[in-house]
């Protein structure tokens, strides 16, 4: 019988201090030790499920017992979440949002669906957030997951709107395709007639935010890396150096 809340703990950056407590199974690795005594403290929680699936993590959400796998990189954004206060609190750092989807996912594009419906709803942040500025380096406002099972790979970006909430849009990688993500946002040109979502998915605020602040009109084109992207990780080169390389191993005469 599982408790009627799941808890949200923060992101632990670099892997330390660890996680410390029992909310996911009474193993060695998250047990209280005598230098790590204090259970970690959630700061908040979210309604559990009748029933969850067994998952690997290291930092994130690796891969679960219905074959659902992620890959992270930490991109930049134009806009960051606001700051923590009582005023405003985005509950979801990319740790939890994929481990959520390891217990909740028995698919990559239900999977990728969860995470962008609870980053709406409970609100998403990055590593940097305000008030520092969009000019930190590395800036890391905004994510960006590689996520598949046996039958779909998507690649799913996702960024804070500024009030608490969260943007987000995923494209699937065509079965004959190969994406590669470094650091920086990659999807271009999506295709805002494709309403069943075949081979992409998107929140509704990736409009609303982009038109409301004037980045994009009704009729143009929607390039979200152009609209959304604070650049290059941390200096030009940095990501398409990385990009480049992978596709010319993967496909030398092109």
């Amino acid at each position: 019988q599982l408790p009627t809340l799941r808890h949200i703990y923060p992101n632990t950056l670099t892997g330390y201090p660890r996680y410390v407590g029992t909310d996911r199974g009474i193993i060695p690795p998250y047990s209280p030790t005598q230098y790590d005594p204090t259970p970690t403290p959630s700061i908040g929680s979210i309604p559990q499920v009748a029933s969850t699936y067994a998952y690997w993590e290291g930092d994130y959400g690796i891969l679960n017992s219905r074959g659902v796998g992620i890959g992270e990189t930490s991109c930049s954004s134009r806009i960051l979440a606001p700051a923590d206060t009582n005023e405003t609190v985005s509950l979801l750092p990319i740790e939890e949002l994929t481990r959520i989807a390891m217990e909740r996912s028995n698919s990559s594009r239900s999977a990728v669906l969860l995470m962008g419906e609870m980053a709406e709803r409970y609100g998403f942040y990055g590593v940097l957030r305000l008030p520092n500025p969009l000019t930190t380096v590395p800036n890391e406002g905004g994510e960006s997951l590689m996520v598949g099972d046996a039958n779909e790979a998507w690649v799913f970006h996702i960024l804070s709107d500024g009030k608490g909430g969260a943007i987000w849009c995923a494209q699937r990688v065509d079965d004959d395709k190969v994406a590669v993500v470094a650091n920086m946002f990659t999807i271009r040109h999506v295709d805002l007639t494709d309403s069943k979502g075949t081979t992409f998915l998107y929140s509704d605020s990736m409009l609303d935010v982009a038109l409301n602040k004037g980045w994009w009109k009704e009729g143009e084109p929607f390039d979200f890396t152009r609209i959304y992207s604070y650049g290059e990780y941390y200096a030009q080169g940095y990501s398409s150096n990385r990009m480049w390389r992978a596709f010319s191993l993967l496909a030398p005469s092109m």
